[in-house]
């Protein structure tokens, strides 16, 4: 985006555009090319040009300086566990705010359109996940992987606790080449802390996601004695080499 001087926008007889003049009568316009960035080098505060229409006096461009939130480009993390109702709770629990969206659904299988009944009698090939949203300039990639690693047991292959099947397994779905780095490399740095039960979680490209049916999404907030798989809780890395009798 084209940088200029503020002395350029004192030469525009535009409005200023912040929060408290939003209305629902403006509509904004994000085309190619609409945007572009001035700085007021004393103040140092950054202002968006942003073509704006209110209602009964057409198209125009305008200023703004409420463009943080606007600029933030969020990423996307998706976990498999085990049962996605106490996965999607730690998660929440532990990151709280810093986790834009999460929503629980289905990914990694190879039927369209899943539905709960169908993932569960093991044939579509999907697994129960949490795929979540964040700003990696409050909260990274490599941090939910290791808090995935210490929020369950990733040693049984295709079960949690007491539910076993494909659509429980434990795995990381990929949503880049630079993901799919981090999580085999997260992956090799945790794995002596599980001695020789080994790791046996997946790491697999995300494919298509599928939101999973509404009763489902923060199932435990609305049902809080709900059942939770025995396996999610945190645990911290000493426990875990305690657990494993691993020597490092």
């Amino acid at each position: 985006m084209a940088a200029h001087r503020m002395d350029t926008v004192k030469q525009i007889t535009a409005p200023i555009i912040n929060k408290d003049m939003v209305s629902p009568h403006m509509q904004v316009r994000a085309g190619k090319g609409m945007h572009s960035m001035l700085m007021d080098s004393k103040a140092m505060v950054a202002i968006m040009a942003i073509e704006v229409n209110w209602e009964g006096y057409g198209w125009g461009v305008c200023y703004s300086s409420a463009v943080p939130e606007i600029m933030t480009q969020l990423e996307v993390a998706t976990f498999g566990a085990g049962c996605f109702w106490g996965v999607e709770k730690s998660f929440k629990r532990k990151f709280g705010s810093k986790l834009r969206t999460a929503q629980v659904g289905y990914a990694g299988g190879n039927a369209a359109n899943p539905t709960y009944r169908q993932v569960c009698t093991g044939q579509t090939g999907h697994a129960e996940v949490l795929q979540v949203e964040y700003d990696p300039s409050e909260l990274d990639y490599p941090t939910l992987i290791d808090f995935f690693y210490r929020s369950h047991d990733p040693t049984t292959k295709n079960r949690q606790g007491n539910d076993a099947g494909t659509q429980y397994r434990s795995a990381i779905f990929y949503h880049n080449d630079q993901q799919k780095e981090i999580a085999e490399q997260v992956t090799e740095k945790v794995r002596p802390y599980f001695g020789k039960a080994g790791i046996a979680t997946t790491i697999e490209p995300v494919g298509k996601f599928y939101p999973a049916e509404d009763y489902h999404q923060a199932y435990l907030e609305k049902n809080p004695h709900g059942y939770e798989c025995a396996t999610h809780f945190e645990r911290t890395w000493d426990r875990i080499q305690n657990m494993y009798n691993s020597s490092l």
